[in-house]
């Protein structure tokens, strides 16, 4: 089974979801950006990456991604946009990328399972 990258791992949805995929067996990669003051279950990988840069390597041999970052209620229109607009759809261009290495069989399978939850 290919890993579930959860970007945004560290916020309130992020935390819950990476939780709950991890407790059910789903092999997760938490995406985050700063790793200090993070606490996973021991399974999970995590990765630093921030959407303001690359986020490319973050999605390596993962067969499901899961976009729960948001800039955050206290931020201006400038991160909102950021973070929540340009953030989103670098993370959908990276995420086709890394589709492409995936076999096609294998796609709708997990994430079938995935949506189960």
């Amino acid at each position: 089974m290919k890993k579930v990258l959860i970007i945004g791992a560290n916020g309130k949805i992020g935390r819950i979801l990476t939780s709950r995929l991890s407790e059910s067996g789903f092999p997760v990669v938490a995406m985050v950006r700063d790793r200090n003051g993070c606490s996973f279950h021991s399974s999970v990988e995590v990765v630093e990456a921030d959407l303001e840069g690359d986020i490319h390597s973050a999605m390596q041999g993962c067969g499901t991604v899961v976009f729960t970052a948001g800039s955050g209620a206290k931020t201006g229109l400038d991160k909102t946009l950021l973070v929540d607009l340009w953030g989103a759809s670098k993370a959908i261009d990276a995420a086709k990328q890394n589709l492409r290495a995936v076999p096609r069989e294998r796609q709708h399978s997990e994430c079938d399972q995935l949506i189960t939850l």
